[in-house]
Parts: structure tokens; C-alpha cells; sequence
């Protein structure tokens, strides 16, 4: 009797604990965050108003935005640009699919990342003080290195 209630404790303390233990997937993510913040960008769970296609009105959708901050504030960006993955009507087509509040040229290899990930992307924001990439997280940690590149893309176009 003395070791069925010994094992019974047992179990439940291995239970509790793996009931703690986050999942596959949450260790993905801390992996990919933690690479972002090595290769210097800024990870933040946040959450982004998104307009719809006549932009009437916004839904407000969590995401994880990955921060690219500048050195200098850009003084001639007044407004912020928004990069969305759908179709606003008042914002240009910049490739397939992908729309901006202005004309972004991008290059290849940028506009290769922004098609490959449209499902994940949910929007790029920039702004005086950063460019923002909000997204939900399902990639690779090769993925890092291709956001990376495509924030600085987008930080060294000056805005006039």
C-alpha cells in the first residue's frame, strides 16, 4: 500500500512538471527570437490593427513584431509607411499581392522573401524611429537572417 501512494506522488509530480515544460513548437519560437536578438533586432509580442480592404475599419490582430531601430531618426518620414500582404484599396501594388501606402523598389532577394512568406507576414510598418515586421512566428531560424536583411532593406530607403 506504503508504495502505491509513494508511485501515485510521484506521478503526479511528473505530471505537473511536464505539464510546465513548454512545447516543441514554444521552444521553436524562444529559438527564433533568441536569434533575432543576436542578429540586433528587437523582439516584442504585441498586437497590430490591420484595415480591411476599403480601410473602414481595422481588426486588431497578436503578432510578434521584430524591430529593426535606427541610429538616426529619419527626419523626412512624417507618416508611417504600412507594407501589407492583402489588398488596401488606396495603397499601390508593389508585387503580386503585397500593397504599400507609397512605392517601395525592393530587390530581388527581398521581394523573393516577401512572396515566400506571405502566409506568415502579417505586416511591415516603418516609421521614423524603426522599420517593424509583424508576423506569426511559423518559420525556420534560416528565416531570421532573411527578415534581417529585408528590415535594412527597407531602413536604408530615404523617404522624401
Amino acid at each position: 500500500m506504503t508504495i502505491l501512494i509513494v508511485v501515485a506522488i510521484v506521478a503526479s509530480m511528473l505530471g505537473s512538471i511536464l505539464w510546465v515544460m513548454p512545447s516543441k513548437r514554444d521552444q521553436d519560437k524562444m529559438k527564433i527570437r533568441l536569434l533575432a536578438r543576436k542578429s540586433q533586432l528587437g523582439v516584442q509580442l504585441t498586437h497590430i490593427e490591420l484595415p480591411d480592404k476599403w480601410d473602414k475599419s481595422t481588426t486588431k490582430v497578436k503578432s510578434a513584431a521584430y524591430h529593426k531601430f535606427r541610429i538616426n531618426k529619419l527626419k523626412s518620414l512624417t507618416d508611417e509607411v504600412c507594407i501589407y500582404p492583402y489588398e488596401v484599396w488606396k495603397y499601390e501594388n508593389i508585387l503580386d499581392g503585397w500593397y504599400a501606402s507609397r512605392v517601395i523598389n525592393l530587390s530581388e532577394s527581398s521581394q523573393e522573401t516577401l512572396k515566400n512568406h506571405m502566409q506568415n507576414f502579417k505586416a511591415i510598418v516603418v516609421t521614423a524611429d524603426c522599420v517593424s515586421l509583424h508576423w506569426n512566428e511559423n518559420g525556420e531560424e534560416s528565416d531570421v537572417e532573411k527578415i534581417q536583411s529585408l528590415l535594412s532593406e527597407i531602413e536604408a530607403i530615404d523617404f522624401v
